[in-house]
């Protein structure tokens, strides 16, 4: 999954990359990749060298650009992208504050990493209630758009063609 979210673009222009500032980010520790940017992506040689940069890993920054996430499911990947862009969004906060930040032990960070891992895996609990809620929503959009999505506020549409043919 790949994200041009705020926070990401803000994060991919620090030096330091993603700093384990909030719980979110050390969901990450030791687990992000950094790839160089190298313009707007039209050589596709540059595919196998951002799968080089990534490596084992399942996040990547693009340096002055956003991320990519990966993993094993739909639900993994979007997982590891909405927790990635809340971690780059707090840390941009926090850096505007200008005051000093605490940086929790390389200890702790790795603790907070394998216990997602673990106990929390990623996706592996939201992504089921948001397919439940996305498909049924996702349905009758696509009903609604093609004019076929009789379920959605039919009270309403009921009212409008009964005023439309009065």
């Amino acid at each position: 999954m790949h994200s041009h979210a705020r926070g990401c673009q803000g994060v991919s222009a620090l030096k330091e990359g993603l700093l384990p500032l909030t719980q979110e980010a050390m969901m990450f520790y030791e687990d992000v990749a950094y790839h160089d940017y190298e313009g707007i992506a039209e050589d596709m040689s540059e595919s196998d060298r951002m799968a080089k940069s990534l490596g084992p890993m399942s996040q990547m920054i693009l340096r002055n650009h956003g991320a990519v996430t990966v993993g094993k499911t739909v639900g993994e990947t979007f997982w590891r992208m909405y927790h990635l862009e809340m971690a780059c969004g707090a840390q941009m906060d926090i850096l505007a504050t200008t005051r000093e930040v605490v940086l929790p032990s390389p200890e702790t960070c790795r603790k907070v990493r394998q216990q997602y891992e673990k106990d929390f895996y990623p996706g592996y609990y939201e992504w089921p209630a948001l397919s439940a809620i996305h498909e049924p929503l996702s349905a009758s959009v696509v009903g609604a758009a093609r004019g076929t999505a009789r379920d959605i506020n039919t009270p309403q549409r009921e009212a409008r063609q009964k005023n439309l043919l009065a």
